[in-house]
């Protein structure tokens, strides 16, 4: 009996959850097309296939402030945020990070084009396919077209 009534503290006292994590979605990156001299440099090759981690500005939510790309790849990763709003438009341009095994980070501009996400990013939507083009990646002469794939994480 005492140890029901132990229990029963333990539940009543114990802390509340935190709110459910704003929601991101992880899949495939596949480089469909790179142009540029120094899209070997930034280890970015055509027919490769990459991690794309998603972290959308859902209307509403104000646990995340912007959209947010970050590429996962063999040598390297990078963050792509749009600048002038909080979501990715159709084309404009972006700021944008990359680090490597070294713990090297590099920071750069550039524009994107031809961007889409289908379906548009919700709370419920399981799966997301996005494409575009992203410009002087890594802040060179490096033109990265792309598709992906990717799905929300539990």
């Amino acid at each position: 009996m005492k140890s029901a009534f132990v229990a029963a503290a333990l539940c009543v006292s114990a802390p509340a959850l935190a709110a459910d994590p704003p929601p991101v979605w992880v899949g495939g990156f596949l480089v469909t097309d790179a142009t540029g001299p120094s899209c070997e440099q930034s280890s970015i090759q055509v027919n490769e296939m990459y991690t794309l981690v998603f972290h959308p500005k859902l209307t509403g939510d104000t646990t995340v402030a912007t959209d947010v790309f970050q590429i996962l790849t063999y040598q390297k990763a990078f963050q792509f945020i749009p600048k002038g709003g909080t979501r990715f438009q159709a084309s404009g341009s972006y700021g944008a990070a990359t680090w490597n095994a070294r713990a090297i980070v590099k920071k750069f501009a550039g524009t994107y084009s031809g961007l889409t996400i289908t379906p548009a990013p919700a709370a419920n939507r399981k799966f997301l396919n996005i494409a575009g083009k992203f410009n002087k990646v890594d802040g060179q002469n490096c033109a990265v077209t792309f598709a992906a794939a990717v799905t929300l994480k539990d």
